[in-house]
């Protein structure tokens, strides 16, 4: 936890240009729940993670890394637009159910999803659906679902 609240302190204070940096910080509802990031590094690239509680059928404290590919501008809608995106990752939950705690859920994570930003204040709008393949402690699969938003720095 120290470790993960130095990175943000890191992150936010090398972001002088409030609204131009490639990163981004918020939150994410749903399953997962809690604080979300996002780092572009080009227009067609990023990579997204979540400091999370899990709330699904494995229950406890996630930590997900995703590389996303964004296809900027894939829906118009009125006189805007949204971009698509996809990727891969991994999640790893510390198992709180009785049965499992302190056991450790690990496994591949692929998101898709759409993304909007505001111009001003620099506010993106985001949800996903996510397949997880949990390698252990047992064989499983899940699915991740989310809506969020992240100020950008």
């Amino acid at each position: 936890m120290k470790k993960l609240f130095g990175f943000l302190l890191v992150l936010i204070s090398c972001s002088a240009n409030a609204g131009k940096g490639p990163f981004s910080l918020g939150a994410i509802l749903g399953n997962p729940t809690g604080l979300s990031g996002k780092m572009d590094l080009d227009k067609n690239e990023a990579l997204d993670g979540a400091f999370s509680w899990s709330l699904g059928s494995h229950a406890g404290t996630e930590v997900h890394v995703d590389y996303l590919r964004i296809r900027p501008q894939s829906i118009e809608a009125g006189d805007t637009w949204i971009d698509l995106y996809y990727g891969i990752g991994g999640r790893l939950i510390s198992l709180s159910s009785d049965d499992n705690r302190g056991k450790l859920a690990i496994g591949p994570r692929a998101p898709i999803g759409l993304s909007h930003e505001l111009a001003d204040p620099r506010i993106q709008f985001f949800g996903e659906v996510a397949l997880v393949l949990n390698l252990t402690p047992s064989t499983s699969a899940d699915i991740d679902l989310g809506v969020g938003a992240r100020y950008r720095f």
